[in-house]
């Protein structure tokens, strides 16, 4: 268990661990060397011939188990795998400075026996002041500085995996010594490793994997927020030779995709990505990264890489679920720890759950969202209190008494609330990113984990759900009416509608007031208004109609082309199409709010019968429509 406190700035860990390399006697040909056998916390010259120095300050150090510092060096070394590997790191604590040297010289090695040498070894550099790693090689006469490097931090947390670097070393031949020298960063995270190096020969065409990745990069999200899945990597050509058109495939199922680049020069890499996958159901994916070449390639034992990672029905989890530690900020003070999350569609959260690895049975949390810009900001929601029912390591889940409406697009921040009894809170540092956990406590801002010495996530998953709102605006009809039609009121056009809510104007026309449209003074045009309308959580349910207004031509009274008789009515009017030439489309007859009250579509008799007795008194519009124009007559109805 880990607590913070406010001293542990800058500070390190108590016990001291460190990066071992393999036992290997001094030879004269090239052979492998993995450290393993040495003396954990040697320096100087070490048993298989290799001489590190100085051999105190920033050093090369055989090393297992994880260096002396949080957030700097590696977990495990690379042979094993294992706490007990062995393998060289610098120790950047103080009295190590900045712009320290530590240098670390291989035995003689004979390159005779090869036609294309090179030079492998794989390396750890953790820690977010990591300082640079420089190649240089000694011909037997003078030694050739700055063959190749490795600038900053290439890793993001100690149990990263280790990454594999190449050195052509075919300008060299005869005897040559291989020297690493380290040059520290601005601060103690400067603790880099090295293990396993070699020399082999080189193919002519190689090329390799590294960096598989995938984002959105959470462990777990919901179905309904997986706008599509792009995958990276890096292509590295390790050959000694040019190869044309490297190309990286994806496959996850029968799904396959791909892209490529023109050519890639001999030592060289690119990254390339591919996608969107976009999965279509709930459950565990596996995606397997392959990379070619036009060329034949000499080794294919590095031409691969997997990633896995689930869709589920409503969790959303940054990483797995299993404890692999635990934080919290320490009896007597208060705070909040937690995760920053990424919404990419919109959804509602209904509530959290987490791992307590060690509670207090009656101590008492809950959670709180915040909004986040560049820390966490405001609260939004609080959920229920969780009183804490046992002392035994624990999944708890507590609920909102309202679901919570995240917005695509934007990051939000879950924490978990400590009152004075340490919370204990899971901690898994799978698939970290740097910024992503964040804590207050005392009267300290908002950090980063990682400020602190922690790179891990939170076992804090969010849980998403479908909600039903508890409100109806209705169902919607669009409409057409005529300008000079009188306002209408738009709640006629909805069907089962709740009563209390707002319409929207959708084009801002200034001819809404409350629910009344007024057509004369949108003009003509087709507008949208949405009605919306709230339930007791403030969540809300809405439908949008169109209204179209037409000009409506209107003729004289008297013409003699469309004739409505008798007028004013009792109820059974006439309706003489005669004088008209051209094939009708529509009649339709509409009060004097612009709501249809009769229509007929299609026709092509020239005079209709109608009865509107039924109707209330008042003025109505009748409107012929044809393929060429729209005419309207007036009727009063007695």
């Amino acid at each position: 268990m880990f607590y913070i406190f406010v001293k542990i700035l800058n500070m390190k860990k108590l016990i001291i661990l460190v990066f071992v390399l393999a036992l290997f006697s001094v030879v004269t040909n090239a052979q492998p060397y993995n450290f393993d056998g040495l003396t954990v916390g040697s320096t100087g010259t070490f048993a298989n011939g290799w001489v590190g120095t100085p051999t105190a300050g920033f050093a090369w150090i055989a090393d297992n188990n994880g260096t002396t510092s949080s957030g700097t060096g590696p977990a495990v070394d690379h042979t094993l795998g294992t706490t007990t590997g062995i393998y060289m790191y610098t120790e950047a604590s103080s009295p190590a400075a900045v712009g320290d040297s530590a240098l670390l010289v291989s035995p003689n090695i004979n390159l005779t026996t090869y036609t294309s040498p090179a030079l492998s070894f794989w390396y750890h550099m953790c820690g977010t002041s990591m300082g640079n790693l420089y190649i240089d090689i000694f011909n037997g006469s003078t030694w050739i500085r700055d063959v190749d490097s490795l600038v900053g931090a290439t890793q993001s947390a100690e149990n990263d995996p280790w990454l594999e670097k190449t050195v052509d070393l075919t300008s060299f031949s005869g005897t040559i010594q291989i020297r690493f020298r380290a040059v520290c960063g601005s601060s103690w995270s400067s603790d880099m490793a090295i293990d396993d190096v070699d020399i082999f020969e080189l193919p002519q065409y190689d090329l390799s994997i590294t960096n598989p990745s995938f984002s959105p990069s959470m462990f777990s999200i919901p179905l309904d927020q997986t706008l599509g899945y792009d995958f990276s990597a890096r292509i590295n050509n390790v050959g000694y030779d040019t190869i044309h058109n490297p190309n990286l495939k994806i496959s996850i199922g029968a799904w396959q995709d791909s892209t490529s680049a023109s050519l890639l020069l001999a030592g060289n890499y690119i990254n390339l990505t591919v996608g969107p996958f976009n999965p279509i159901a709930t459950g565990s994916y596996t995606a397997d990264y392959s990379c070619f070449g036009d060329e034949m390639d000499g080794n294919m034992t590095n031409n691969t890489a997997t990633s896995t990672f689930i869709v589920s029905d409503s969790i959303y989890a940054l990483t797995d679920s299993t404890a692999t530690g635990s934080l919290g900020i320490g009896a007597g003070t208060t705070g909040i720890l937690g995760n920053k999350i990424e919404v990419f569609a919109d959804d509602t959260l209904t509530s959290v759950s987490f791992y307590l690895n060690s509670p207090i049975v009656g101590d008492t949390t809950f959670i709180t969202i915040h909004t986040f810009d560049t820390v966490p900001g405001s609260i939004i929601a609080s959920s229920d209190t969780l009183f804490v029912p046992s002392a035994t390591g624990a999944w708890y889940t507590v609920s909102f008494d309202c679901p919570v409406v995240l917005d695509s697009g934007a990051y939000y921040f879950i924490g978990i609330n400590e009152f004075f009894n340490n919370i204990t809170i899971g901690t898994n540092n799978t698939n970290y990113t740097p910024e992503s956990s964040w804590v207050i406590f005392g009267g300290n801002p908002w950090q980063p984990s990682e400020f602190y010495g922690f790179d891990v996530y939170y076992l804090i998953n969010a849980n998403f759900a479908n909600y039903n709102v508890d409100a109806f605006a209705g169902t919607g009809t669009n409409d057409t009416i005529c300008e000079y039609y009188s306002p209408m009121d738009l709640n006629l056009l909805l069907t089962g509608q709740d009563t209390g809510g707002i319409w929207t104007d959708n084009n801002a026309t200034g001819a809404l007031s409350g629910s009344i449209f007024d057509p004369a003074i949108a003009g003509i045009g087709t507008y949208s208004f949405t009605y919306t309308v709230y339930d007791s959580c403030g969540i809300a349910d809405n439908e949008t109609i169109t209204v179209m207004v037409d000009a409506c031509l209107l003729i004289d009274e008297n013409d003699s082309r469309v004739q409505v008789y008798p007028n004013p009515s009792d109820g059974i009017i006439n309706i003489d199409l005669d004088g008209l030439e051209t094939e009708l489309n529509r009649i339709t007859i509409q009060n004097s709010i612009g709501q249809t009250v009769y229509t007929v579509d299609n026709t092509d008799r020239k005079q209709l019968s109608v009865d509107i007795s039924h109707l209330p008194t008042g003025l109505y519009f009748i409107t012929i429509q044809s393929s060429q124009e729209s005419i309207c007559k007036k009727l009063l109805l007695n």
